[in-house]
C-alpha cells in the first residue's frame, strides 16, 4: 500500500495549541547535575490496564500521556534515542508531571500542514538531569501509540488519552503459521536488499573519493548528534551494515538504565508495549523498525502508521529496491566519467 494511502488517515487537526518555539525545545550535550528518578514504559503500560480497568466499573479514565511537539520528520523509531533540554515552563512542567506518573512522554508530531499524527511514538525517559535553567533529559522511544483524544493542559502543554498501537497477531494457528513464513520470507529480502545498497554505496563512496573534485564535493559531514544513535538529516544514507544499524537500536532497548545491567531477551523488554509473540518475532519487527531509520522522513513515518511486520518490510524493501536502481545508475555514471 503506497504510504500517502496510509497516512491520509492517520493524523488529527491540530487544536490551538501554543506553538513550540526552537529555543525551548532544543538537543544539547550531556548536563552534569542531580539525576532525576525515572521509571519505564512497563510501568507505564501496567498503570494504563490499572486504569482501564477501574474505567470500565466506573472509576478512573483512561490511559494519559503528555507530548513534547516535534515536526512529523523528526520522528523517532523503537530503538532511537533523542537529547531535549526542557526550559520553558510548560515543558518543564510536562516533565515533572511525567517523572510522576511512569516516567513516560510522547511526541506530538507535526504535519507542515499544520495536522496531528495520530499514530505517534512511546518514549521512555532513559535518563535526565536538573540543569540551572529546566532539564536536560535523553528520551528513548519504545513503542507506539494511537491518540484518540487531545487537550491542553492546565500548565498549557498537550494532554492526550492513547492506546497502544501494536502489530496485529494471527487469528488463528494457521494463520500464524502463513505469518511466520511471511515475515521471515521478508525480513531475509530486505536483509539482502540493504547489503546491496550498503555495497553500492561503499562502492559510489569509493569512486567519488578517488575522483579530483571541488572542496564542495569533499566538505565534512555535519557531526552533530541528530538521534542520539547516528547523525542524521533528511537524505538517504546507507553508509552503515545492517548490524551496525540494527545493533545499537537493540543495545538502547536492551537497556534497564545506568544502574542496571542490561535485559538478556528483546521481547522481555518490548512485550509490554509491542506484544511480539516471541524473541524471533520481536527481531523481526525491530529490523523493520531499523531498516526503515536510514530511509526517507516519508518511509519514517509510514512505519509508525503500519500496523503489520509484513506489509512494513515490503514497504521497506519496494523502497530499498528503489534506492538500489538510483544508486547503481549513479555508479555507472561515475565509472563511465572516470
Amino acid at each position: 500500500m503506497a504510504a500517502h494511502a496510509i497516512l491520509s488517515h492517520a493524523f488529527l487537526a491540530v487544536a490551538s495549541f501554543p506553538a513550540c518555539s526552537h529555543s525551548s525545545l532544543c538537543l544539547l550535550p550531556k548536563a552534569r547535575r542531580a539525576p532525576i528518578s525515572v521509571a519505564t514504559a512497563a510501568e507505564w503500560q501496567k498503570g494504563g490496564e490499572d486504569a482501564a480497568s477501574r474505567a470500565a466499573e466506573g472509576d478512573g479514565g483512561p490511559w494519559q500521556l503528555g507530548l513534547l511537539p516535534f515536526p512529523l520528520a523528526e520522528a523517532l523509531l523503537p530503538g532511537e534515542t533523542k537529547q531535549v533540554h526542557l526550559f520553558e515552563a510548560r515543558f518543564t512542567r510536562l516533565f515533572e508531571d511525567a517523572a510522576r506518573n511512569h516516567g513516560c512522554l510522547g511526541q506530538l508530531l507535526l504535519t507542515p500542514g499544520g495536522n496531528v499524527a495520530s499514530i505517534t511514538t512511546l518514549l521512555e525517559v532513559e535518563e535526565s538531569r536538573r540543569q540551572e535553567i529546566g532539564v536536560w533529559a535523553q528520551l528513548k522511544c519504545v513503542g507506539r501509540v494511537r491518540l484518540t483524544s487531545l487537550r491542553q493542559s492546565e500548565y498549557e502543554y498537550v494532554l492526550a488519552d492513547v492506546e497502544l498501537f501494536c502489530d496485529e497477531a494471527p487469528s488463528s494457528e494457521g494463520d500464524e503459521n502463513v505469518a511466520l513464513q511471511e515475515e521471515e520470507g521478508a525480513a531475509a529480502q530486505v536483509a539482502d536488499a540493504y547489503m546491496r545498497c550498503h555495497s553500492m554505496a561503499s562502492r559510489l563512496k569509493d569512486v567519488r573519493e578517488n575522483e579530483a573534485t571541488s572542496p564542495a564535493d569533499g566538505s565534512a559531514v555535519d557531526d552533530r548528534v541528530e538521534w542520539g544513535h547516528e547523525t542524521r538529516g533528511a537524505e538517504v544514507r546507507f553508509d552503515l551494515t545492517l548490524d551496525s544499524l540494527v545493533r545499537p537500536r537493540r543495545e538502547a532497548l536492551l537497556s534497564r538504565g545506568l544502574d542496571a545491567l542490561p535485559a538478556d531477551s528483546l521481547l522481555e523488554q518490548v512485550q509490554p508495549t509491542w506484544k511480539a509473540a516471541n524473541e524471533a518475532a520481536a527481531e523481526r519487527q525491530l529490523l523493520s523498525f531499523a531498516v526503515a531509520a536510514a530511509l526517507s522522513p516519508t518511509d519514517r513515518a509510514q512505519a509508525i502508521a503500519v500496523k503489520d511486520t509484513v506489509e512494513r518490510l515490503q514497504h521497506a524493501l519496494h523502497s530499498l529496491e528503489e534506492h538500489e536502481k538510483r544508486l547503481a545508475a549513479q555508479l555507472a555514471l561515475r565509472q563511465a566519467l572516470s
